[in-house]
């Protein structure tokens, strides 16, 4: 046996297919149907409007994270230039202090070759004061 199809007319006296209570129904579930696509598409705008502040902030973030890194890499490499240069700097002070006492070496060994000189001279002088020089190999001499 086919469907039995019942056909009525609404309040407008339109024709339907469907009972009123049916088609009311219907009309209840494709407007709430309606609501839901809407709402649905209004949830879609926010979370789109969240994703793209989160990715603002991520972006944000990450040139935070890069500076961080940049200045850490800075700091790091402001160290070693400060170590280098106090090893330079302490290897010229070695060099340094090196040099002076070898200048002070070679003053004390000048002055001593001066005493010895100022001791020849001052027996040459003493010897032609006398009126003799004093000669090498004997008992006068030096």
């Amino acid at each position: 046996m086919p469907p039995q199809v019942t056909v009525s007319f609404d309040d407008q006296n339109r024709i339907r297919v469907l009972d009123v209570d049916k088609f009311a129904h219907t009309e209840e579930l494709g407007n709430a149907a309606g609501d839901f696509v809407r709402k649905n598409q209004e949830f879609g705008g926010l979370m789109d409007g969240i994703v793209e502040v989160l990715d603002a902030n991520a972006q944000k973030i990450e040139q935070a994270k890069l500076r961080a890194i940049g200045m850490r890499n800075r700091v790091i490499t402001e160290r070693e230039n400060r170590d280098q240069k106090r090893r330079a700097l302490q290897a010229v002070v070695a060099e340094k202090e090196a040099d002076l006492a070898r200048l002070e070496a070679q003053v004390k060994s000048l002055r001593q070759v001066e005493a010895e000189q100022q001791n020849v001279i001052d027996k040459l002088a003493v010897g032609e004061a006398y009126g003799r020089v004093p000669v090498e190999g004997t008992e006068e001499g030096f």
